[in-house]
């Protein structure tokens, strides 16, 4: 009987064993769900890690905030398939690892402050159609590049307009050379003015109206490519060599025609000149008292 007994408890062991084992193999974990994706990661192939972005009620996306460790950052004219149109209020401030930044077509605003402190920054690549002007107060760039060897500024050629006060600041950007982009026509309010360091100016031919501020103050430019009409807005305290790209009257006699005086009278560091295929016409006063004037080109 006692074997009996035996044999029964353990073929129900047994039992018992195979069934948990049954259960434990058909027993699979619930899928998870996945997380949602946090508009402030980067997820597009390409972009600069680290960017953090703010989705507008407008559905597009804002550059609020960088926190990677690239040196030079590319902002993408797109995030989450929809345009990255504006880059926040100090989004880059106190970056001062950043060496370069790369606007994009898209932007059509950028924030108070936003590349302030860039310290190391040499290389801005500016490629916003037409951004909003901006206030005197805005200070975009103060401050930035000033632990460099200076910063290059180039606008790319599908920027029409260069906005109010964009690069104005009480403590300047360290600006050294700056180039216009092919399609742009207007520059505005004392974009360029207080730049002490500025000393390399191309203003393309596109260029039909610059503001009388656009370069106040910024007396240190020493090289101009550029039209005939920006003479008169390019400061010649310091202009040693101008390179004229289109035209075709230059002189202090043209008022006579009911026209714009424009030449470089009383420009005493003036070395040479290069004039256009274009001139017709020079005054007589042109370049009255240029006394280190050695070169001119036709």
């Amino acid at each position: 009987m006692k074997k009996k007994l035996l044999l029964i408890m353990a073929i129900l062991c047994l039992v018992a064993l195979l069934a948990g084992l049954l259960v434990a193999c058909n027993d699979k974990p619930a899928p998870q769900p996945e997380p949602p994706t946090d508009p402030s990661e980067p997820a597009e192939p390409g972009e600069t890690g680290g960017l953090e972005f703010y989705l507008k009620e407008d559905g597009t996306y804002m550059v609020s905030n960088y926190t990677g460790s690239e040196t030079d950052v590319v902002i993408p004219v797109k995030h989450d398939n929809k345009a990255v149109t504006e880059i926040g209020p100090s989004a880059f401030a106190y970056r001062s690892l950043i060496t370069s930044i790369t606007i994009p077509s898209s932007v059509t605003k950028i924030g108070d402050q936003a590349f302030y402190n860039c310290l190391s920054l040499t290389t801005i690549n500016y490629n916003a159609a037409a951004v909003e002007n901006k206030g005197i107060d805005s200070e975009v760039f103060r401050n930035a590049g000033t632990q460099g060897e200076g910063i290059t500024l180039t606008f790319g050629n599908n920027v029409t307009s260069i906005p109010d006060n964009l690069f104005y600041a009480t403590k300047a950007p360290n600006i050294v050379t700056m180039t216009t982009g092919a399609c742009v026509q207007s520059i505005g309010e004392q974009t360029f003015a207080n730049l002490p360091t500025l000393t390399t100016v191309t203003i393309s031919n596109s260029v039909t109206d610059i503001a009388a501020t656009a370069f106040e103050d910024s007396t240190g430019i020493t090289t101009a490519t550029m039209p005939i009409s920006a003479v008169n807005k390019v400061p010649q305290n310091s202009l040693r060599t101008v390179t004229l790209t289109d035209g075709e009257y230059l002189g202090y006699d043209l008022s006579d025609a009911g026209m714009e005086n424009v030449g470089f009278a009383g420009c005493l560091t003036l070395e040479s000149v290069t004039l256009p295929e274009t001139i017709e016409h020079i005054g007589a006063s042109t370049f009255a008292a240029c006394k280190e004037l050695s070169s001119l080109t036709i």
